[in-house]
């Protein structure tokens, strides 16, 4: 059972704590670790940027595209649109971040992928990758759907026009019989539904 509980006001609560982290990562990086940098001979400038890019891409805006969708009192439409960018966004700078961490391994004669946490790592940026992959082909069988859908309407409403104007003719027929019939006050010959002279 749901609890009615609007969605705008927590918001507030999870963008706060989210510029909170994002400051603490900044100065720990910048401050206490030295800076960031994609080129140096400091070659841990160069993975700085991973926690930086990780955290604001992934849980920070990968947050705020899911809340977006809850929160913003906006058409369903537009949601989507900024929805999608911001999961975009996010899948960008986490690939960067990862590319970071690599490009640190490489130049500082490391091994790349030799801990649990860098297969997790791997792991969660493929299922992220792979989900909207997957919702992008949800959407699109969901849109041939909705064409199909609406040419069958069209041909059931044309289908319709048409036997309509076909049984308006016959009445028109039948109409124009009778009125004949009743000005040379004569009877058709046979009259089982369809009067036939």
């Amino acid at each position: 059972m749901a609890i009615g509980v609007e969605a705008l006001p927590l918001t507030f609560v999870a963008h706060a704590l989210a510029a909170a982290a994002a400051v603490m990562v900044l100065v720990w990086n910048l401050y206490y670790r030295g800076g960031l940098a994609w080129e140096a001979t400091n070659k841990s400038l160069i993975f700085n940027l991973h926690p930086v890019l990780m955290l604001i891409g992934l849980i920070i805006i990968g947050g705020e595209a899911i809340m977006s969708y809850k929160s913003l009192p906006l058409k369903k439409e537009v949601k989507k649109v900024i929805h999608l960018v911001l999961h975009a966004i996010a899948i960008i700078l986490g690939s960067v971040g990862i590319a970071a961490a690599f490009k640190n391994h490489n130049e500082s004669n490391i091994a790349n992928l030799y801990s649990l946490h860098s297969w997790l790592g791997i792991s969660i940026i493929s299922l992220y990758g792979f989900q909207a992959e997957l919702e992008s082909i949800r959407q699109h069988k969901h849109e041939k759907i909705k064409n199909e859908e609406a040419q069958m309407q069209k041909a059931m409403e044309q289908k319709k026009a048409a036997i309509d104007a076909q049984n308006q003719k016959k009445v028109l027929e039948i109409t124009e019989k009778a009125d004949k019939h009743r000005s040379n006050n004569t009877l058709p010959m046979k009259c089982f539904g369809i009067c036939t002279d």
